[in-house]
């Protein structure tokens, strides 16, 4: 649908068309893999991510208090090591942007 076609329905009162469904668990797992890229594309290695999360005091508080542990220093880690990141990858492309992932 082109753009205006949203204007075109609410000109015949159907309405704007419904907001997204706001996920926070897919929010999380989004936010660490973009840290784990993030990290990777500025050629930290799992240590230096680690310390660099550790220099969050505020997150990690929060973290606990929520979630009983440092949630967001273990999920990037676990985005970074689950992308290979940190192990050698030689892949020319490792984050998928020439493929499109």
């Amino acid at each position: 649908m082109r753009a205006g076609g949203h204007l075109w329905r609410i000109q015949q009162g159907g309405g704007p068309p419904a907001p997204f469904t706001w996920d926070e668990e897919r929010r999380a797992h989004l936010r660490a893999e973009l840290d784990a890229i993030y990290a990777h594309l500025y050629g930290l290695t799992r240590e230096e991510l680690e310390y660099v999360l550790d220099t969050f005091p505020i997150v990690r508080r929060k973290d606990a208090a929520k979630w009983g542990e440092y949630r967001t220093k273990r999920m990037v880690l676990e985005a970074y090591a689950g992308r290979g990141f940190g192990h050698g990858c030689t892949d020319s492309d490792p984050v998928g942007v020439q493929r499109g992932e």
